[in-house]
């Protein structure tokens, strides 16, 4: 097993606020491989209007992965909400709708990879000042 962590790039960061007025906070990525060639990504300690650095989804065909699944856990807060974002091009993002928005902890279902955005990220799009949320996407 072994550890490598992804440096977000300018392009790969964005504001789920007003940028004039919003941080940018791009918590650490981390990407683990696990024995059975499964892929696990951690965005650590996101706060209201953090926008975790976008994470290439891995080419299925190349890595043998057909799926992606999210799970949040930690303090939402008063009206905390996470959203999961995907890009073609890392420049542009949509909200997945494919994924529920997360308002509470708990697990997503599935989405596949094999028709899925090449890039992916957690946004903050809600909460308030106890907002601190973890969260880890396995690929399968």
């Amino acid at each position: 097993m072994s550890n490598t962590t992804i440096t977000p790039n300018a392009g790969a960061v964005g504001i789920a606020s007003d940028p004039q007025t919003a941080a940018v906070i791009a918590p650490a990525t981390q990407l683990r491989n696990f024995t059975g060639g499964e892929i696990a990504l951690v965005w650590a300690a996101m706060v209201l209007g953090a926008v975790g650095a976008a994470a290439p989804s891995p080419s299925p065909a190349a890595a043998g992965l057909d799926s992606v699944c999210f799970a949040a856990e930690g303090a939402f807060g008063s009206g905390g909400t996470l959203t999961i974002q995907g890009s073609n091009d890392g420049v542009t993002w949509t909200t997945l709708t494919t994924i529920p928005a997360f308002t509470a902890p708990g697990v997503s279902q599935p989405i596949s990879l094999r028709t899925g955005p090449k890039y992916l990220r957690p946004v903050v799009t809600a909460g308030d000042t106890t907002t601190n949320i973890s969260v880890s996407a396995l690929l399968t």
